[in-house]
């Protein structure tokens, strides 16, 4: 069982292979065991470093997500151009690949801040240094004044303020935002 399992992931990742690997439901359903013992097996294996799994996914142990190539430039570029003001997820899936983007998110380099909005990584660590220099020179600040730091509305600038807040990079007390535990990897003081 152990090789008709290797082959069955083989093939879901030659066929996917933006993603994480074959998602559980679709291997329990395709070989046909009760969950448990589906669920012990893959456990085994894991332990024994035969796969790799999460909660959701098993891959093989020498399988990794690509995500490279022009659609993957063409989303980044997106992006960052639209800076503080990006797209929905809804708006990014009617011209870019659903899977490709969770399998940004999944490797580190979109964020998603909210169920429908995702940032580029190095987009999220430049308006973290921008806050930090921001409460540095002038103390704690509001939503408009982030708002007007990063050059956005406020539909965008409070749901980044939110995960900000939820991160712990920030810390909202009243209508004034200061720097949060999290703040401090960036050498910031309070």
């Amino acid at each position: 069982i152990t090789l008709r399992i290797e082959r069955m992931l083989r093939s879901h990742q030659s066929q996917h292979p933006m993603e994480a690997g074959m998602p559980l439901t679709s291997l329990r359903s395709e070989l046909r065991l009760p969950p448990q013992l589906l669920d012990e097996l893959v456990d085994e294996l894991v332990r024994r470093e035969v796969l790799r799994a999460d909660s959701t996914a098993v891959r093989t142990r020498d399988f990794s997500p690509q995500v490279e190539g022009p659609e993957k430039m063409r989303l980044l570029q997106e992006l960052e151009a639209a800076g503080a003001s990006p797209p929905t997820l809804q708006q990014l899936t009617t011209r870019h690949k659903p899977e490709m983007i969770r399998a940004l998110v999944r490797s580190g380099e979109l964020v998603q801040i909210s169920p429908n909005q995702v940032f580029p990584a190095g987009f999220l660590n430049k308006v973290k240094a921008q806050i930090v220099e921001r409460v540095q020179k002038a103390g704690p600040f509001t939503v408009a004044d982030f708002r007007d730091m990063v050059s956005t509305s406020r539909k965008y600038a409070v749901p980044l303020l939110e995960y900000l807040d939820q991160i712990g990079f920030t810390h909202r007390t009243g209508d004034l935002r200061m720097l949060g535990p999290k703040a401090t990897s960036l050498g910031a003081n309070r």
